[in-house]
């Protein structure tokens, strides 16, 4: 059997992931989360393209936004970074953040509201749910410096050695610095293409047995679709289910204040 030949699956869909399930339970999130889970922090890792994935990014906030979950792309870049035009990836025809709200945030920035003290209990702001952080993966400070931040990990991955053998590495990396996070996968395919659910079996089983990690199912999601529309095939139910060990991390909420407060001034400017 060559490569490209479809791989039969050792366990149905349905043991490979509650997805999959005809009659899921316990995967559909309460819309009102409570205090110490209202916000949650998540980031996107695609191997071949580690040092700006925004409009991947993009994507997967206008799929939260769609599901109902108010939520904000956070940008963290370089002050020179950010003083550039946004790029266009993919074959977009709209300049990034057109369907999601976007902010830019330097590192300098990011410094400052993670410090001591940046974060005053009961402080009566209305904040995004969600919080979807795109930055440069190439550099292992900024790794040390986000991952602490987040609840969930989405890693999205193509039926190739070099992909795979990259996001493991990443992988790795990332474990040791939150013992907290939840790991998704998504698919860099079409959903016809039997190899997803094969690869993650493969995958999720190696990252169980060498890194004692578990592993969720999303689905499909082809790079090549156009402007986040055709192609995506894929649930975000497991993605918004706050974890059960969870910590409200202090600077995740300074960070979503600091974005709530852009926002009502940008929308002051506008009037």
């Amino acid at each position: 059997m060559d490569a490209t030949s479809p791989k039969k699956l050792k366990r149905g869909l349905k043991d490979v992931s509650p997805l999959f399930a005809e009659n899921p339970v316990g995967w559909i999130p309460s819309k009102r989360l409570g205090p110490e889970t209202e916000i949650l922090a998540l980031s996107l890792f695609h191997p071949d393209f580690p040092a700006d994935s925004h409009s991947l990014s993009r994507c997967l906030c206008k799929k939260v936004e769609q599901d109902g979950y108010p939520s904000a792309l956070v940008l963290l870049r370089t002050v020179e970074a950010l003083k550039k035009p946004p790029q266009r990836m993919h074959g977009e025809d709209r300049p990034e953040g057109a369907d999601a709200a976007s902010h830019g945030v330097s590192w300098e920035q990011l410094e400052a509201l993670t410090g001591p003290g940046s974060v005053e209990p009961g402080d009566p702001v209305l904040l995004p749910q969600v919080l979807v952080v795109d930055f440069d993966y190439r550099y292992k400070t900024y790794v040390k410096r986000v991952i602490p931040l987040l609840d969930k990990w989405v890693l999205h991955l193509r039926a190739q050695a070099e992909s795979l053998n990259e996001g493991y590495r990443m992988l790795k990396l990332v474990s040791t610095l939150n013992p907290h996070l939840d790991y998704h996968v998504l698919f860099d395919g079409e959903p016809q293409d039997p190899r997803g659910p094969a690869l993650f079996e493969r995958f999720s089983e190696m990252a169980s047995r060498r890194l004692g990690l578990s592993m969720t199912w999303l689905g499909h999601f082809p790079l090549e679709a156009p402007a986040c529309t055709g192609g995506m095939d894929w649930a975000t139910e497991s993605l918004l289910v706050p974890s059960f060990d969870a910590v409200s991390a202090p600077g995740k909420i300074a960070l979503a204040r600091h974005l709530q407060v852009m926002s009502d001034s940008n929308a002051e400017v506008a009037r």
